[in-house]
């Protein structure tokens, strides 16, 4: 389409904005192109730019667009310049131009009476678009503050201030934006409140089909998975049912694209990809690309009855970061990522950069040679956050700054110190069986919930009614933060005394969850109440005080219904409490016992877990074994066989930590049997040679 034909339409699309709507923020995003329109404009600009001074002074709906395009899909806090030379394919040439850029911007916006405030050019094209993609993640976190803040909307200015402040941080811009367009930013958070009571009631609804209101680009969700995250927090991959994604495999070392299920009344169809075929099916399909996955953009087509429809799927444009804890690619363009375990992948080496991100002591981890399986050579690079805000740098590129996620989490453990934190099973049916009472654990960002407000905010239920004790915060984060300037407490429910000790008919089964006085009832993981059996408690004290490196086990067994990175560290907070626990330690010690064949990482989830134990005579005459698997499996053996003694056995250079064991000899027979029952492997040696 010649730059004429673009003029036409987009003078068209600008004028039918309503009078009563051009002098608010967002007018114009409806006439934004979507991303693949959008390039195709771009690469007529870029053909035309030459001689931008007359031809934009004749085209302004195109110079309007422009502008605006720039701020909605390039911008970066402070970097406007740059993704405009970017767009118009003239890097580092722009020289004295952009003064008049700026004035042809202004006459062009005139002519549709849209207004464009002298100097703040930038900050102009940012309020008529409303919120750039780099800045959506923010916009969500203010999203979540509004859902649990009552009377959000009828803050003063001054309190509007000082909320965006607080929960915005140094997003300068986006403060600005939400502060001098107050009414439009609040009409944007109640639809977007609005799109996540929709999705929650209509299970069936994915992005194709809530993206039809205004504000919910497509664009925001395929370069902001956070998004879905929102929207729909018990099942946001559900809203990505229809869509093909880009995934990548250590283990099986390869690039694929999931392919959404197909309906069996346009069965058979066929999945292409440049060259590329694969036959669709009624099930997710996985569809390895490799090599392929290395470009700009992935066309994704779908040809059925006859007709073929295409979606556009982000590929490896230089280099990725895939999100290990939550199985995706995330754009890296954005201004702020969520703190996570990322994998850098790349087709040449980065030599990156990293600040405040660990370092494995006994394995190099950047710029690691590996091959996919269809020969591509790659270059991998591990990050592993030790800080709150680690940042990463390629090249010559500007930082890429990561921070924690602020959202409530809501988990339940058992123990509340090493000496106790063994004292738990989990049986197939996912019931917790332990001697104490669980304890629900918080971790709340203050900027959505006051210290103060915790009690009245969450009341815990067990088997269906109110329970007696209280929420108690044992810890601000930072850790030497206090409650005026923390952004997270980490809470945990202390039962009342009365109900500890357990009288006898307390033991047996029950049930346990947690609500919300604002969102309902808060969700497990991925289980709405956990059901736990309470135990007598056993005599003698043979468990551990101290774990050592022994801790990666405990903390798995804690979280193994849904084991993840994120999971241990938060089972590291809740178990340990005071005690000072390394994870750098612990993520090194689970990258061994993943080495030796006890566990499988596949993306964000540990699982298959294997527990194995060698049985010996020991001097003292006793039945020893040296074990190394989960405590949980463990504690059935001892509920079962009470041993004489564990410790945590001296460590061994590349190998994981281990417990030694010693029973009576009476009991081997009965260990034996135990350890057959709870999945314990009898093995003549436990590590790989």
């Amino acid at each position: 389409m010649p730059l004429a034909e673009w003029e036409s339409r987009f003078d068209v699309a600008l004028r039918e904005i309503p009078d009563s709507q051009r002098g608010k923020a967002g007018a114009v995003l409806p006439v934004i192109p979507a991303r693949d329109e959008w390039e195709r404009f771009v690469a007529v600009i870029r053909r035309e730019w030459w001689r931008w001074d007359w031809v934009f002074t004749l085209k302004p709906a195109c110079m309007v667009v422009l502008y605006d395009g720039v701020a909605f899909y390039n911008y970066k806090s402070g970097a406007f310049w740059n993704g405009f030379d970017e767009v118009v394919g003239t890097p580092e040439n722009r020289g004295g131009i952009q003064t008049e850029i700026n004035h042809r911007y202004t006459q062009a916006a005139s002519c549709f009476s849209l207004r464009v405030e002298h100097g703040n050019f930038v900050g102009s094209a940012v309020a008529h678009i409303g919120v750039p993609i780099s800045m959506w993640d923010g916009f969500l976190h203010v999203c979540e503050w509004a859902l649990w803040t009552d009377g959000w909307d009828g803050l003063n200015d001054e309190g509007w201030r000082a909320a965006m402040g607080h929960r915005l941080g140094g997003q300068v811009r986006l403060i600005r934006f939400l502060v001098e367009n107050r009414h439009t930013a609040t009409q944007f958070i109640r639809e977007m409140l609005e799109a996540r009571r929709i999705l929650g009631e209509d299970r069936n609804l994915t992005v194709s089909g809530i993206a039809q209101a205004s504000i919910l680009r497509p664009e925001y969700f395929d370069e902001v998975p956070e998004t879905a995250d929102f929207l729909r927090p018990d099942d946001p991959e559900s809203l990505f049912a229809d869509r093909g994604r880009l995934a990548w495999s250590e283990e099986r070392q390869t690039i694929s694209l999931h392919l959404p299920p197909v309906s069996r009344d346009s069965l058979p169809a066929v999945w292409k990809l440049g060259e590329c075929e694969q036959p669709a099916a009624a099930t997710v399909l996985d569809f390895q690309i490799n090599g392929g996955a290395f470009a700009k953009t992935l066309r994704l087509e779908l040809a059925a009855n006859g007709s073929q429809t295409q979606q556009r799927v982000n590929g490896i444009d230089g280099f990725a970061l895939y999100d290990e804890a939550r199985s995706r690619f995330v754009n890296h363009d954005r201004d702020l990522l969520p703190v996570s375990q990322y994998t850098l992948i790349s087709r040449r080496r980065l030599d990156p950069q990293l600040d405040g991100w660990q370092h494995d002591p006994e394995s190099p981890c950047i710029d690691l040679e590996s091959q996919l399986t269809d020969g591509t050579p790659i270059f991998l690079t591990k990050l592993f956050a030790e800080s709150r805000r680690p940042k990463l740098k390629i090249g010559d590129g500007d930082w890429i700054h990561f921070a924690q996620r602020r959202t409530v989490a809501l988990r339940i453990f058992c123990g509340n110190n090493q000496a106790t934190a063994a004292l738990l099973s989990v049986t197939a049916d996912r019931t917790v069986r332990t001697e104490l009472l669980p304890r629900p654990f918080l971790e709340v960002p203050l900027s959505l919930v006051r210290d103060d407000d915790i009690p009245a905010e969450f009341t815990v239920f067990l088997d269906g009614q109110p329970a007696r004790g209280k929420w108690v915060t044992f810890q601000y984060d930072p850790p030497n933060a206090t409650e005026e300037n923390a952004e997270r407490a980490f809470c945990f429910w202390r039962w009342d005394e009365l109900q500890t000790p357990h009288p006898p008919n307390w033991f047996g089964r029950h049930a346990l969850h947690v609500q919300s006085r604002r969102l309902g009832r808060l969700m497990f993981g991925s289980l709405t109440e956990r059901r736990f059996e309470l135990l007598p408690p056993r005599p003698g004290n043979f468990w551990p005080t101290a774990w050592g490196d022994y801790m990666a086990w405990v903390l798995l067994s804690q979280v193994q219904d849904d084991a993840t990175w994120e999971e241990v560290r938060i089972a590291r907070e809740a178990v340990t409490m005071f005690a000072r626990v390394n994870l750098n330690f612990v993520y090194y010690q689970i990258r061994k016992l993943e080495r030796h064949g006890f566990l499988v990482a596949r993306g964000h989830r540990y699982q298959s877990f294997r527990s194995k134990i060698i049985f010996a005579k020991v001097p003292s005459g006793a039945y020893g074994g040296e074990y190394c698997g989960l405590t949980s499996a463990l504690y059935e053996v001892v509920q079962k066989s009470p041993p004489l003694s564990i410790t945590v056995a001296p460590s061994e250079a590349g190998h994981p930590a281990k417990l030694r064991i010693e029973w009576a000899q009476r009991d081997r027979d009965d260990v034996r049997n135990a350890c057959q029952r709870n999945g314990i492997e009898v093995v003549q040696r436990l590590w790989r040679r």
